[in-house]
């Protein structure tokens, strides 16, 4: 608030080259603040992250895949080495960034930091793409596995019904057949 009361009696120009300074000064203060405190838990919670990625990785890998998923899967293997490439690069600069001092390095590493997180979602939203159809791509069978196997169900159904109906007839017929050879064995 005091700081707007000296602003209006500076130029205009001077009042947004101050106004952007002072907003550069509160983000990177902020940022440099957390990023000293948080970082080290940051990173443990990014390789838990991975951790967990690699083990659903190593679930999914090896299970049979049709042709159309495995040439998704390996689209999306590329895509996703670039991206965990474009990670690592953000991690590394918010690193370099929580051990630095330097005020003119941190501007050039906040440079670096804005341009790579332009990568990073670029490579971010190309993966997601790709395995977003694989996702439907999964959906898609599944839905028509369950349709095939409700059909094989209603038809297992029908082949029951059926065989039991000719096994009741053919009870019935020799059970007849038999009662008619007694009648005559009797009768003579």
């Amino acid at each position: 608030m005091k700081l707007s009361k000296y602003v209006l009696k500076i130029p205009y120009k001077s009042k947004i080259i101050l106004y952007n300074t002072v907003n550069d000064m509160i983000v990177l203060c902020d940022y440099k603040d957390f990023l000293n405190k948080k970082s080290k838990e940051i990173l443990k919670a990014n390789q838990k992250i991975w951790d967990k990625i690699q083990t659903g990785w190593k679930l999914y890998e090896p299970l049979p895949q049709t042709k159309e998923e495995a040439k998704l899967w390996e689209q999306f293997v590329q895509e996703w080495d670039v991206w965990k490439k474009d990670s690592q690069k953000i991690i590394d600069i918010t690193t370099k960034l929580s051990t630095n001092n330097s005020e003119v390095i941190q501007q050039e590493l906040f440079q670096e930091y804005f341009k790579e997180i332009e990568n990073f979602r670029k490579s971010f939203f190309q993966a997601e793409s790709t395995l977003t159809k694989i996702v439907d791509l999964n959906v898609n069978i599944a839905h028509e596995s369950r349709v095939e196997s409700d059909e094989t169900v209603t038809f297992s159904k029908s082949s029951m019904i059926i065989v039991l109906l000719v096994t009741f007839l053919i009870v019935i017929l020799l059970s007849f057949i038999i009662s008619k050879q007694i009648i005559n064995s009797l009768n003579n």
